[in-house]
């Protein structure tokens, strides 16, 4: 007698095995099925379709199904590397452009030009904090009166924004934003830009997404804007 048989032998008797014991059973014995290889079209299942098939017509089944997940998961990772390397493109070439810009006010055109035209969006706009009035501009007290929600983090707000803060920020392009990133720009801890960049899909721009490559792009403004 094998080790399989006297397993079930030792269960007592006149008592039939529960589901858990024969579950428990064929993972302590997993050659057991391979020694009695009889059960694989003898044992059936019941199909999706209501039909009767072995436990081999079942297995092919499911090792096709988990093929076909995996030819999909790798098929989105393919085109997702293929947008990101697509993205870094861009943001390389948008980089270089603000770094060759001379003044704010270029560096302000170029980023909004180039964020809505080559990444996408429906609106951009990097406004100035100064004391100033007039397009590209915002003062600070205006900020911390009616868009200090944007401050309390580091990184970029993503979500959607209220009528008021979208009148703010984008002015003539308000009515194309459904969702939004914020970003506050920063040199030595001191507040001196917010960028904004808005798309119409009201979920495109989601709490919690990944922003490090619009961080990275806010970091090197900021810079630039100081210079």
């Amino acid at each position: 007698m094998n080790d399989a048989s006297s397993t079930l032998s030792q269960l007592p008797e006149q008592e039939a095995a529960t589901p858990q014991q024969v579950a428990d059973f064929l993972l302590s014995n997993p050659d057991f099925l391979e020694e009695h290889s009889y059960l694989l079209t003898e044992l059936t299942i019941k199909h999706q379709s209501g039909q009767s098939i072995s436990l081999v017509e079942r297995q092919v089944a499911a090792l096709r199904q988990e093929n076909k997940q995996l030819k999909q998961q790798l098929s989105t990772l393919i085109s997702n590397a293929q947008q990101n390397d697509q993205l870094l493109e861009k943001t390389k070439v948008l980089l270089l452009q603000l770094i060759n810009s001379e003044g704010c006010s270029e560096i302000q055109s170029q980023i909004e030009f180039t964020l809505q035209n080559d990444f996408g969006s429906s609106a951009c706009k990097l406004l100035l904090i100064t004391n100033e009035e007039g397009a590209g501009h915002i003062s600070y007290p205006q900020i911390k009166t009616e868009l200090s929600r944007f401050l309390e983090k580091e990184r970029a707000y993503c979500g959607l924004l209220r009528e008021q803060e979208k009148q703010l920020l984008f002015t003539e392009q308000a009515k194309q934003v459904g969702s939004a990133a914020v970003l506050p720009l920063r040199n030595n801890g001191e507040l001196i830009a917010l960028l904004a960049i808005g798309n119409a899909d009201k979920d495109y721009y989601r709490e919690n997404m990944s922003t490090s490559l619009l961080d990275y792009i806010g970091e090197v403004t900021s810079n630039l804007l100081t210079k």
